[in-house]
């Protein structure tokens, strides 16, 4: 099996909105990038593609409270919208425990 290159981080002008202070990337043929936060949330990105990521943001118990699966561009967008934790509009309840909340 060969693995596909790792993404290249000027290859995609989707994230030049996205201030990259603090995030870190995992190695590997998939781009992934986290985020910490003081109170021990975490965001991260996934990007399979350009027309294929993942974006989600856990609590400290490790419990997604917000998630979006879409374009990167759109992913980007969204995770730019979430407001910090500890902010009073941040996501908070779990997901697992809500399931019709709007995750995006």
């Amino acid at each position: 099996m060969t693995m596909a290159a790792a993404v290249d981080l000027d290859e995609l002008p989707e994230l030049a909105n996205l201030d990259m202070t603090g995030w870190h990337r995992l190695p590997g043929p998939v781009l992934i990038l986290y985020r910490l936060w003081p109170e021990d949330s975490v965001d991260t990105l996934l990007v399979h593609s350009r027309n294929n990521a993942h974006g989600e943001r856990v609590n400290g118990e490790g419990a997604p409270v917000w998630r979006c699966d879409a374009t990167l561009a759109a992913v980007v967008s969204a995770l730019l919208a979430v407001p910090a934790p500890g902010h009073p509009d941040a996501p908070v309840t779990p997901l697992d425990a809500n399931p019709n909340i709007d995750q995006m």
